[in-house]
């Protein structure tokens, strides 16, 4: 196997996450704890390529962000600023307006995170804990209605979202028993089916290139 050397674009920090590219531009949006002292303090940086203008755009981001295919805002989980009535603080959605300079909250007190958006729709889905599992959600950004799409009776760990236009599924990893696999959610269907599942390894984190798709597994 040939090596292939790269090119090191963040090499401050110690943890530089989810690099998602910009649509249009040559440009992309990532999180960093490069300003911070621990690996879990993370924020949303912008990075063009072009210019090499790099900016954070909003501090305490945890999950990957997901771009609108216009390019002209992001969208991300975060902890609310405040605490509700009952003094609690959650992770809800947010989005960053680029031309406007914006910040925008989508969902209030959800607990969500990992957004991926829909074009076809219009709608993000996301993540949301409750009672210990995980269960995928969908907010309709016109309409600002949300609908739980699963309810998994077993309490599932679930740490990540993937979208694929070209089938109009979401692929999940999921861990039950603490075997991990990856599954399918089809957004026509409704239909929830294992896409890649062995008793001898963990199935971790789906990812695509030219629509094949790669499955990263490890030893259980």
């Amino acid at each position: 196997i040939m090596p292939i050397n790269g090119e090191i674009l963040q090499a401050s920090g110690t943890t530089n996450l989810f690099p998602k590219w910009h649509p249009k531009e040559n440009a992309y949006v990532y999180l960093t704890n490069s300003q911070n002292d621990f690996f879990g303090q993370t924020d949303l940086f912008y990075h063009n390529l072009d210019s090499g203008e790099q900016k954070k755009i909003k501090s305490g981001v945890i999950s990957a962000p997901t771009w609108h295919p216009n390019g002209d805002r992001v969208y991300y989980s975060k902890k609310s600023k405040f605490p509700n009535r009952n003094g609690s603080r959650f992770y809800d959605i947010y989005s960053y307006d680029f031309e406007e300079d914006e910040e925008y909250r989508l969902t209030t007190d959800a607990r969500a995170f990992s957004p991926v958006y829909i074009e076809k729709d219009s709608t993000i889905a996301y993540l949301s804990t409750y009672d210990g599992g995980q269960d995928i959600y969908l907010l309709d950004l016109k309409s600002n209605k949300v609908i739980r799409l699963t309810q998994f009776t077993d309490r599932p760990m679930i740490s990540y979202l993937y979208y694929d236009s070209s089938s109009h599924k979401l692929y999940f990893d999921l861990t039950e028993n603490h075997f991990r696999d990856i599954y399918s959610f089809d957004l026509d269907t409704y239909q929830v089916d294992v896409y890649a599942g062995n008793k001898f390894y963990d199935e971790r984190n789906l990812a695509s290139h030219n629509s094949n798709y790669r499955v990263y597994s490890t030893d259980r």
